[in-house]
């Protein structure tokens, strides 16, 4: 049984006697509007992966790399994720959110693929990985708080680090060939708006969904980001709650920094579930 499978069937065991013993409290209230809230869980998405690494300032643009298909990492993966959020008035709250992915594979090419100024054969056998943070910050502001739903909008940033390395017998620009490994790292803020809506479904249910998104040019992105979510809550007493959404995150910038001249495309999607505190 995989790690997502037990995490399944163990929120399945939660619900099984709160399903039963039901009360006529009104719970799902507490899940639209609590002063804390920490929310833990994994993310399983299908994942894309598009990397352009440039070559010396003046060389001709390398075409993107799709690094799912042509360097054989494995195209989805469980993602632990936290987020933590704060009201520190009647209307204002603070949000936090980390998730975080490494991949690592060995495999042949199917065809040549350019890196920087190396070129790595089609057929030659390499070994590839990436691993990609994101941590999120936002402020929001409640612009209305009643007994059966809650919205507003907020601004935040996504704090964003990229790195990704490729290494094998490579063939260089005078004509030798050589074992090479080569890197690339970038980080740096990603600003965003946001906005979201919570409405109760019944005395323990209640529907959640929320945007962000934000097209800018801040050093080293030029680009756009969307970070979107729906779902359900499911009260199983006053302060826990188990949680089902379907999560959607995407990032298409250009990259201009010291150590990285190129381009990425990031798109995670797929379920999200999670346990949530309130109180």
């Amino acid at each position: 049984m995989t790690g997502l499978h037990r995490y399944v069937a163990a929120i399945a065991l939660l619900f099984l006697p709160v399903a039963a013993n039901a009360d006529e409290d009104d719970l799902s209230k507490r899940l639209i509007d609590s002063r804390f809230n920490i929310d833990i869980g994994v993310f399983y998405p299908q994942r894309e992966l598009r990397i352009r690494v440039d070559g010396s300032v003046g060389a001709p643009i390398n075409e993107p790399i799709d690094v799912q298909q042509e360097l054989k990492l494995k195209d989805s993966d469980n993602i632990f994720s936290a987020e933590i959020s704060w009201s520190f008035t009647e209307r204002w709250r603070l949000s936090g959110q980390y998730f975080s992915l490494t991949n690592r594979h060995s495999a042949a090419l199917s065809e040549d693929v350019e890196w920087q100024d190396v070129i790595y054969q089609a057929g030659s056998g390499i070994s590839a990985g990436t691993n990609f943070d994101v941590t999120r910050v936002m402020v929001s502001r409640d612009f209305e708080t009643a007994s059966h739903h809650n919205y507003g909008v907020g601004f935040g940033v996504h704090m964003l680090r990229i790195e990704a390395f490729i290494e094998g017998q490579a063939f260089l620009q005078d004509g030798s060939t050589a074992f090479r490994r080569e890197s690339v790292r970038t980080d740096g803020p990603m600003p965003d708006i946001g906005a979201w809506y919570k409405r109760t479904l019944s005395p323990r249910w209640a529907l959640a969904t929320r945007i962000d998104w934000m097209k800018a040019s801040i050093s080293p992105y030029d680009g756009s980001i969307v970070n979107a979510s729906l779902g359900v809550d499911f009260a199983l007493n006053k302060h826990i709650a188990a949680s089902l959404d379907y999560n959607y995150f995407r990032v298409h910038a250009g990259i201009e920094d010291s150590g990285w001249r190129g381009e990425v495309r990031v798109v995670y999607r797929g379920p999200y579930l999670s346990l949530k505190a309130y109180w």
